[in-house]
């Protein structure tokens, strides 16, 4: 883990949870798996209308997907006086919330950042027993967030050669993981969020920015989308700058590996599906600041071959015939 990061032992999250002191603010579905384990913490309501009981509070403990994480660093964090200590626990690897200065939302149609290293929180906690409750389809999506951070941080224009060493070297563990719900992902998934923070990301979140908030709601989430647009990025990428060839082989990436691996991230269907949205939208997505980073240089006559990719099945995708 990067090191401005502190890792709690579970058994030390637990002992906090139970201080008078401390406030847990809690998604429905963290409470029912914790409740029974910490019977006296002071839990908060997902949506956080109860907060001001927590004003006086010296430890909060936020437990959730990214999104329950990213709202308590805008709406409690950013607000909270400064000795108050904030513990991110995440019940789904992907976001990386947990250990991000970032925090995204969703207002008048449009995905908001804010950066801010007053908004990361001071500690994070890990129970891999979380990943029995992730579906294999929202796992395979966190899977491919995580990868999108890493990769697209290595990529990143703005990226040093020792940040893309620790990034390389942090692909070679993702390599090693099943594409499954497995609590061996979460620490892995804080840090190349983290590690992508320094750097910035390209066209797979320009893209995700975008589309998310015109499609259907809940049909299709932030990672979802990643996992999805990840592969057909990276060989549009690849066709289009040499930057991937060169870096993978500078600093020891196992290329082909990793496109093996993200081709199983998404079905060649649902990225066709995206087609119409991503035409539709394409000057949005050139605007976005994300697709202004990418590796390779996104122009305006750049979507036919983008569009391309996403019609494509590689060998590898879950589509593929021989």
């Amino acid at each position: 883990m990067p090191g401005e990061l502190t890792l709690l032992p579970w058994a030390e999250v637990t002992a906090r949870a139970a201080r008078s002191a401390t406030v847990v603010w809690a998604s429905d579905r963290a409470r029912r798996a914790l409740g029974p384990e910490w019977p006296t913490a002071t839990w908060l309501t997902p949506d956080g209308r109860d907060a001001g009981a927590a004003a006086s509070a010296s430890t909060v403990i936020a437990v959730g997907g990214g999104a329950l994480l990213d709202h308590v660093k805008l709406t409690w964090r950013a607000r909270a006086p400064a000795a108050t200590t904030l513990v991110a626990v995440p019940t789904v690897w992907g976001s990386g919330a947990e250990a991000s200065p970032v925090a995204v939302w969703t207002a008048d149609g449009r995905k908001q950042f804010r950066l801010d290293p007053e908004l990361r929180p001071h500690a994070i906690g890990f129970d891999p027993r979380f990943a029995a409750t992730v579906s294999r389809d929202r796992a395979r999506a966190a899977c491919g967030d995580v990868w999108a951070h890493a990769i697209e941080g290595f990529l990143s224009p703005l990226a040093s050669d020792a940040l893309r060493a620790r990034l390389a070297a942090l692909i070679g563990r993702l390599l090693e993981l099943p594409v499954a719900a497995d609590g061996r992902w979460f620490e892995p998934g804080a840090e190349a969020a983290a590690l992508q923070a320094r750097s910035s990301v390209g066209l797979v979140h320009g893209l995700a920015h975008v589309l998310e908030p015109v499609l259907a709601p809940g049909v299709l989430g932030h990672a979802r989308l990643c996992a999805l647009l990840l592969a057909p990025v990276l060989r549009w990428n690849a066709a289009t700058s040499t930057t991937w060839a060169e870096l993978s082989a500078r600093f020891g990436v196992d290329r082909t590996g990793v496109e093996a691996t993200v081709a199983t991230l998404g079905e060649v269907e649902a990225r066709r599906a995206l087609i119409p949205a991503v035409e539709a939208s394409w000057r949005q997505v050139l605007r976005d600041p994300c697709t202004r980073t990418n590796s390779a240089l996104v122009r305006p006559n750049s979507l036919a071959g983008l569009v391309a990719e996403l019609e494509a099945a590689p060998v590898g995708s879950p589509d593929a015939r021989p």
